[in-house]
């Protein structure tokens, strides 16, 4: 089966070797991918609706992987996920765990992992999942604070354009030690995309820029402040659309 641009990007992001629990899996594409293609050992496949849930357990069976995919009616990271990852080959001294979640905003996703991280499962414990691979539909900003807030250090992104859509895929990795808060520009455009300026990137920005020139033009004398947001993120991304220095 052919995945589509993100839930490929989603896959390739996935630490080699790590075993996946996937939160609103939809028709467990990305996992029974990562399987097939020996990124992952063993998966959770969770899902809240019964529909989607049954179709993922057809799936799962066709690619010849339940033994290695374990699926639960869940809402967030299901309780017991330990001992259910267990039953499916994992081991804890051998792999680590990726939490994926996409498809859904960014404050979901935020509860989904303070749910988990405080669990009071007796076998979990925090900074259980290493990794949390995600890509939120909305409210990116929020989400990247809310990450560091819980101790997840970004250490990659993607932006993948999609039917005329932009999609932030941002993989995180636990640390103990607190991250750096966020700047402002940080959060809203990606630490790691940024620093890279990639061509999809840049034709964001791009694309960005033309929609808020038309939005000031188009702003009343009488909203002073709009304008000034407004004006204040053009600024922003016009500073990351100026050429490097040197090229």
């Amino acid at each position: 089966m052919k995945l589509s641009k993100r839930l490929s990007a989603l896959c390739d992001m996935v630490p080699q070797g790590s075993a996946v629990i996937d939160v609103g899996c939809d028709h467990a594409y990305v996992p029974v991918h990562l399987l097939a293609c020996g990124i992952s050992p063993c998966a959770i496949a969770s899902d809240i609706r019964p529909g989607p849930l049954a179709a993922a357990k057809a799936h799962i069976r066709e690619a010849g992987v339940s033994d290695r995919i374990a699926v639960c009616l869940s809402d967030g990271v299901p309780l017991k996920a330990v001992s259910i990852l267990t039953s499916v080959g994992y081991r804890r001294d051998a792999a680590p765990v990726t939490l994926i979640t996409a498809g859904m905003g960014g404050m979901m996703m935020l509860d989904i992992l303070q749910r988990a991280l405080h669990s009071e499962e007796p076998e979990f414990s925090k900074g259980w999942f290493r990794y949390y691979l995600a890509s939120p539909q909305k409210d990116a900003e929020a989400f990247r604070h809310g990450l560091t807030k819980a101790g997840y250090r970004i250490i990659r992104e993607r932006l993948v354009e999609e039917d005329g859509k932009y999609y932030p895929v941002i993989l995180s990795e636990y640390d103990p030690m607190p991250p750096e808060k966020l700047t402002k520009d940080e959060a809203m455009l990606g630490p790691c995309l940024i620093r890279e300026r990639g061509t999809v990137f840049l034709n964001y920005l791009a694309g960005r820029e033309a929609v808020l020139e038309k939005i000031l033009a188009s702003l009343p004398a009488d909203k002073p402040e709009r304008t000034e947001a407004v004006k204040e993120e053009l600024t922003m991304i016009r500073r990351y659309l100026e050429p490097r220095s040197g090229n």
